[in-house]
């Protein structure tokens, strides 16, 4: 939308997918970094700024030094490779040797060298970022997801995890009741349902969730002034594997961010919401006073798409806690050979439709603020979030999607309750705590859902919940303890069920909610 965009550097510092150019690839073999592309960039933003425009900016790490990749193996684990990945879509590296970790992420976290480089980079850029004027957030990474099984040096991490808390190989194995011959191999043998997927998965989490914390602290360092956030996409909530802690994200950021879909098209419901709105569900429970910023919002990839249906997306987002999004202008239609590119068929700006809805969606939520702002408001539902059961239980994840959607129809506000969350006594600001499907649970957090019950709030859960420690060893029956209703199903009937005999009503209520897909939310605003 600005014509003389050239004057605010885009075309050099801007993530460009033809020509690879980042703030970060300017780092020079010597290791230093040229102070006149920060004052390049906060020039751009002064000038944004008095256009009245907010900046959202991504120090990208995806497109790092390609000197580095030789001087510095470390960075691909020991790896030989050519070239970093190709982001593009455009497989111009295709007979080149190349290594990633998962989406846009080329190297690996535990690397010194790498660490070092990002530490120079940040030290170059940050400090020359101040004073840059208006509204700016940083978000910190672009759709990250990690994993990393074959590393030495990483499994050699996890490795020495195990060692320090079991010390021989013989009292690891009188601990899970297992035969194994050495601290070396249990990362081969975590499988699915295994104590090894447990513990591989516990160590993978906390790595990846440290380096988030590492480059807050660094950018932190040179410029305490930052708005911070992040941008994992919303589906690895349920996918551990991918190694987001969503949990520690919330806590670690100023807003807590994501990039999320919807679409028009769902066998279900008027569009697809679910993985969206579940994480701002689940980021709001964890950081209630925190706004959420969606960096990539996906609402349009298809053409004939109403204005009706942009709005509604919008207003759904925001009034379940989002307060800050970016939806983006892409290119139309494949750019580079064949089929492949970065482009789409139909973009949001390409059609009018689209472009109306969005626009005056934008200057309704801002008109009507005072009444969005209220929303969602602090839930006295919760479903309990039981990472024991998503790291050990295969079908725990679709449970507690299930679970999400039928309540997500009853009226009231839903939240989440983490393990770390009941530890620290939270528990105590719901009334109702479902619980589906989660066979897996520490002993001191089951001990502290039937302290809730005996003190007054209300738990419902399936059969074969809260049954088994992540030991994998059964658990002593809990008996019966009043206000703790076992039930086969979490169907509509029985969440309703539960809602009602908890005392929690809403301000307004649908009359027949086992009938309708039907979603309502109230919030008092001046009485």
């Amino acid at each position: 939308a600005l014509p003389n965009y050239r004057d605010y550097g885009f075309n050099i510092l801007g993530d460009d997918f033809n020509n690879g150019f980042s703030c970060f690839r300017n780092l020079q073999p010597d290791e230093t970094f040229d102070p006149r592309i920060a004052a390049r960039l906060r020039q751009s933003w002064e000038g944004l700024a008095k256009q009245n425009l907010a900046v959202a900016f991504n120090p990208t790490l995806h497109y790092f030094p390609p000197w580095a990749l030789g001087k510095y193996p470390g960075i691909t684990g020991g790896t030989p490779v050519d070239a970093l990945p190709d982001w593009s879509g455009l497989n111009r590296n295709r007979d080149k040797r190349t290594k990633r970790y998962g989406a846009f992420f080329p190297f690996a976290i535990d690397s010194p060298s790498l660490r070092r480089l990002v530490s120079t980079y940040y030290q170059g850029l940050f400090p020359g970022l101040r004073g840059g004027g208006g509204f700016q957030v940083v978000w910190m990474m672009n759709e990250p997801t990690y994993t990393n099984t074959k590393d030495p040096h990483y499994r050699k991490l996890f490795e020495d995890s195990l060692k320090a808390r079991y010390k021989t190989i013989n009292r690891l194995n009188r601990a899970w009741s297992a035969d194994h011959k050495t601290f070396a191999e249990i990362a081969d043998k975590a499988a699915p349902g295994t104590r090894a997927r447990y513990e591989w998965l516990t160590f993978h989490q906390d790595q990846v969730a440290s380096w988030f914390e590492w480059l807050g602290r660094e950018a932190r360092k040179h410029n305490p002034e930052l708005i911070l956030s992040n941008k994992p996409m919303a589906w690895t909530l349920l996918h551990p594997e991918q190694g987001i802690d969503f949990e520690r994200e919330a806590e670690l950021w100023d807003v807590p961010g994501c990039d999320a879909g919807r679409s028009p098209g769902n066998a279900d419901y008027a569009f697809g919401w679910q993985k969206a709105i579940m994480l701002f569900d689940f980021q709001k429970s964890v950081a209630p006073d925190k706004p959420l910023g969606d960096h990539e919002y996906h609402y349009i990839h298809e053409s004939g798409v109403s204005p009706e249906y942009v709005r509604a997306t919008y207003f759904h987002s925001y009034l379940r806690g989002l307060r800050m999004s970016q939806f983006w202008v892409w290119a139309t239609g494949k750019i580079g050979e064949g089929k492949t590119g970065a482009g789409m068929r139909h973009t949001a700006w390409q059609q009018p439709r689209v472009a109306w809805g969005t626009a005056t969606s934008a200057l309704d939520l801002r008109r009507l603020a005072r009444y969005v702002a209220p929303f969602p408001g602090r839930p006295e539902v919760a479903l309990y979030f039981s990472k024991a059961s998503l790291y050990l239980a295969g079908d725990y994840a679709q449970a507690l999607s299930r679970a999400h959607a039928e309540a997500n129809f009853l009226d009231a506000p839903i939240g989440f309750a983490t393990d770390r969350m009941i530890r620290a006594g939270k528990l105590s600001r719901y009334r109702l705590l479902i619980v589906p499907d989660a066979e897996f649970v520490h002993h001191d957090v089951r001990d502290a859902i039937e302290r809730f019950a005996k003190d007054g709030g209300r738990v419902l859960l399936t059969r074969k919940s809260l049954t088994h420690g992540p030991d994998l060893v059964k658990l002593s029956a809990q008996g019966d303890v009043p206000r703790m209703e076992r039930v086969d199903s979490l169907d509509r009937a029985a969440l309703a069920g539960a809602i009602d005999e908890a005392g929690i009503m809403p301000a307004v209520r649908i009359v027949s909610p086992g009938k309708h897909h039907v979603e309502c939310r109230s919030a008092q605003v001046d009485g």
